[in-house]
């Protein structure tokens, strides 16, 4: 398995060796404006490996694997391009990944269930790449913006300030072999923007090639442009505490269930109270009936 990177004016080749450690070659390119030939970058990567690496290729007629980087800057073409020259050389592409992606598998700064932001400085001699990448909880790693400069002093840290403040990232990695130099992380490190931040600088000078070998073991990766939705991946924000909380409103009335109308309920008799009679009206006087004269007493 061979991990291949191409840059501007460099290239890198890494493999695992014999104790278990990787082995890099550092190719110097022709200067361009933009990304080297693939055609070109190639030759001269095989060209480079030592005859001890040779022999420990399978033997011939076979292809040998490899994983892929380019700038994060490259476009459809050039990843095209570069396909078409590894297998004409004898190589079987397993997959072509951004140079800032693989750096980020290097240093595990993508997982499942992680949502994070860093900041990726890729630095060779000639050139500093800028790469802010936002990893989400579903294995996908988004490039937000990459810039690409002349590594000089006060420029480069003037770019990497500017990049800080503008993404605030939770990370910086680091990747190039003048990273292993000390002071420069320590430049890093004092930078305003850069307090409370964590700077990793583990072999910076494998991050590139270690990250693309790691890769085929790595599982499913997704690799897109652009920021993440925000609503797929943060919780909702606090409501906001109600400075005056209105009254709750009257509950709403209870509808009358169906077949009401037709099934009224049982209602509890009400007492009535017992009806008023009116007095009795006086009538007239009685007329008095005269009573019978006594009969005779007989003699």
């Amino acid at each position: 398995m061979l991990g291949i990177s191409i840059g501007h004016h460099s290239a890198r080749v890494g493999r695992p060796g014999p104790d278990g450690r990787t082995a890099v070659t550092v190719v110097e390119l022709d200067r361009t404006d933009g990304i080297a030939r693939p055609e070109d970058a190639l030759a001269l990567i095989l060209a480079a490996q030592t005859q001890q690496e040779q022999e420990q290729e399978p033997e011939s007629g076979q292809e040998r694997e490899a994983v892929l980087g380019l700038p994060a800057s490259a476009g459809r073409e050039d990843e095209d391009r570069l396909r078409r020259a590894a297998e004409d050389a004898g190589l079987r592409v397993s997959r072509i990944v951004p140079v800032p992606v693989a750096v980020a598998l290097h240093y595990g700064a993508i997982d499942e269930g992680v949502h994070r932001t860093v900041l990726v400085a890729d630095l060779d001699p000639d050139t500093l790449e800028l790469t802010v990448l936002a990893v989400t909880p579903d294995l996908t790693v988004r490039i937000v913006s990459t810039r690409t400069g002349r590594p000089g002093a006060d420029r480069g840290l003037a770019a990497i300030a500017g990049e800080l403040t503008e993404a605030s990232p939770d990370a910086v990695l680091l990747s190039g072999a003048p990273y292993t130099d000390p002071a420069r992380r320590t430049d890093i490190e004092n930078l305003p923007a850069a307090q409370g931040l964590t700077v990793r600088c583990t072999a910076p000078e494998l991050a590139v090639v270690n990250g693309l070998l790691a890769l085929p073991d790595f599982g499913l990766l997704r690799i897109a442009t652009g920021t993440a939705p925000a609503t797929a991946y943060f919780a909702p924000p606090a409501l906001a505490d109600d400075p005056e909380p209105a009254p709750w409103p009257p509950p709403p009335a209870d509808p009358e269930p169906p077949g009401a109308a037709e099934e009224p309920p049982e209602r509890r008799a009400e007492p009535r109270p017992d009806p008023v009679t009116a007095p009795p009206t006086p009538g007239p006087a009685p007329t008095p009936v005269p009573e019978p004269p006594p009969e005779p007493t007989p003699a």
